[in-house]
């Protein structure tokens, strides 16, 4: 049989199958059961009589501004990740070359080593280095190569992190709810 329990908080209803006895508290049958399955929990209220429904728009609304900071702080998690997978798929050097290099944290770090141990006398040119997938290689010859490579690595990044603070601030300053599902995050 199905029935519901409210979930603690007063934070909506979960739906659930079961034998009787059902728990202490528990609302059955649930009438409308097909309409509310899909609906996320706490967006499921009581009807006022003895019944289940799913709030209307002025409710979730409501709701969801009362939740607005942890909505805000999952919508940073979410920025957050995006920009660290588009940084992570790599930059292009030569421009429209089609040599992809990898942006991994050790390939972050192996790129500001060779700048670093060639400003510092310690790296000849040309040296040899491989695109991400493993495929192909580019020889950069001289410090103008070797700064437009490291330089193109170090755009590639700050795009994506300069974008991400835009959005980020953008959901921060949101002032309620309907505000913050404004707020797309387009990168690729």
């Amino acid at each position: 049989m199905r029935y519901a329990i409210q979930q603690p908080d007063d934070e909506g209803y979960v739906l659930l199958e079961g034998d009787a006895p059902f728990p202490e508290g528990a609302i059955a049958p649930i009438r409308n059961w097909n309409d509310l399955i899909s609906v996320p929990s706490y967006f499921i209220t009581s009807d006022g009589a003895g019944g289940l429904r799913e709030m209307v728009l002025a409710e979730k609304n409501a709701w969801r501004n009362a939740h607005l900071d942890a909505d805000k702080l999952d919508r940073v998690e979410e920025i957050d990740a995006k920009t660290a997978e588009l940084i992570s798929k790599g930059f292009e050097y030569p421009a429209s070359s089609g040599n992809i290099f990898s942006m991994s944290q050790n390939a972050q770090i192996n790129w500001a080593g060779l700048l670093a141990t060639f400003q510092a006398g310690l790296l000849a040119l040309p040296i040899t280095v491989i695109t991400a997938d493993d495929q192909t290689t580019y020889s950069i010859v001289d410090e103008a190569d070797l700064l437009g490579f490291v330089g193109a690595a170090l755009a590639h990044k700050n795009t994506y992190l300069q974008g991400g603070l835009t959005l980020k601030s953008m959901v921060t300053s949101a002032v309620d709810a309907p505000a913050l599902d404004t707020i797309a995050d387009n990168r690729v």
